[in-house]
């Protein structure tokens, strides 16, 4: 290319960003026209906080992180869900290394079985980024990555004991085992909960590759027979699941989230949600420094004991300076 026309293409650089910015906005415009046709449009002006587990607490990893915003029960193992600015648990978008890790049943993630050990990182984004992360994002979206580090943290007692090692910067190996007490106030029966989780990570050619299984059981008072009866002891087993590959431009990943409720040594409840997810963008730099154009679509396939879900949706944001952000995305199946 000579000089002449490199100087052509920098100076009418800016009028592609131009050109291009107003085809996103007459697509959009004509997809809010048909009203069915589009999902969402969102304009985002959202706060991003980074954060690392801090061990100083024997919680849940969410509850380390933003102790006053998780909402929590059951004791150690119960419930930990996420919710701000007045939404539910429901309205925030979980993901972990890439995918979304929500459970395709009940709609929320338990961060209750996330045991912290400081070889994760989360970083928060508040308010609503439905463009990029789905509808159910209106409360905000957490996005947990596995960072394993090196070395070894043990902590033994008693009533609670931890040990998770990592190695190589790849495998992490975490045990707990810790004593809730009593769920209930009228008898002194120790609940137990146990968590057995291993991880890897690494990188290879430029992509991640990343895998979690947790594995737990939690022993605990006041739980239903199947009569829905209220007994004295119940016993919660359960696995989680959740592997990804991905680099700049795709993600693809798995989930799952099962667990077996047991009254009086009798099952009584089964849970298995799972999740396979496609995500394919690109990002161009259009117009002005620091503006960016992303298109982009997405395939999401929910399993919840019979039920299933295919979606596909495209969607496309143009950004500016990371703090303001307009687009918008369509079902690919035309329908709302």
């Amino acid at each position: 290319m000579n000089k002449f026309d490199k100087n052509f293409h920098l100076n009418f650089l800016p009028l592609y960003g131009v050109i291009v910015f107003m085809l996103l906005m007459a697509f959009a415009h004509e997809a809010k026209a048909e009203e069915e046709f589009i999902e969402e449009v969102v304009v985002v002006g959202a706060e991003v906080r980074n954060e690392v587990a801090d061990l100083s607490s024997d919680f849940s990893l969410l509850e380390i992180i933003q102790p006053a915003s998780p909402y929590a029960i059951g004791g150690l193992g119960g419930f930990v869900g996420f919710a701000e600015r007045g939404t539910q648990s429901v309205h925030t978008s979980v993901y972990r290394n890439g995918i979304p890790v929500n459970d395709s049943g009940a709609g929320w993630y338990d961060f209750a079985h996330d045991v912290p050990t400081g070889f994760e990182k989360i970083k928060i984004v508040n308010g609503p980024n439905s463009v990029h992360y789905g509808s159910a994002s209106m409360g905000g979206t957490v996005l947990i990555s596995d960072d394993l580090g090196d070395g070894l943290i043990t902590r033994v007692g008693s009533e609670h004991s931890l040990a998770s090692y990592s190695v190589n910067d790849m495998f992490n190996v975490t045990y707990l085992r810790a004593n809730n007490g009593s769920v209930r106030t009228d008898n002194e029966e120790d609940d137990w909960y146990e968590n057995k989780t291993a991880r890897t990570s690494f990188d290879f050619a430029g992509w991640n590759l990343s895998a979690n299984y947790t594995d737990y059981d939690y022993d605990y008072d006041n739980c239903f027979n199947d009569a829905f009866e209220s007994v004295n002891d119940c016993l919660q087993v359960g696995e989680k699941i959740n592997f990804s590959l991905r680099n700049d431009y795709l993600t693809f990943g798995y989930s799952s989230n099962e667990a077996d409720y047991f009254t009086e040594d009798v099952q009584t409840w089964n849970s298995k949600a799972e999740r396979y997810y496609l995500d394919i963008k690109e990002t161009f730099q259009v117009g002005v420094p620091a503006a960016k154009l992303t298109i982009g679509l997405t395939a999401n396939h929910e399993l919840f004991q019979d039920n299933e879900d295919t979606r596909t949706r495209f969607y496309s944001t143009m950004n500016w300076y990371n703090h303001f952000a307009i687009g918008f995305r369509v079902n690919a199946e035309g329908e709302a």
